[in-house]
């Protein structure tokens, strides 16, 4: 099994200029790091066909809810 956590922003309505996972990527137990780079296709979902909120934030964060990237690793510490 394993586990995940997802990474929310310190700010609401912010830009993101960049997003750098390689330390997330060292810790031991950490299997990968996704974000709105890995997501194929269009970075949308939503409800009743009303598909607006993207999957991860990738150019601005709107509010502090918005997943920014989900670490997927081998324990719950790790994920963290």
């Amino acid at each position: 099994a394993l586990y995940g956590a997802a990474v929310h922003p310190a700010y609401a309505h912010a830009n993101i200029l960049s997003i750098d996972i390689s330390e997330a990527k060292r810790v031991p137990g950490v299997v990968d790091v996704l974000t709105a780079a890995d997501v194929p296709g269009v970075n949308l979902q939503g409800n009743l066909g009303d598909k607006n909120m993207p999957v991860f934030a990738d150019k601005k964060v709107c509010f502090l809810g918005d997943v920014l990237a989900f670490v997927v690793a081998e324990d719950e510490d790790a994920a963290k």
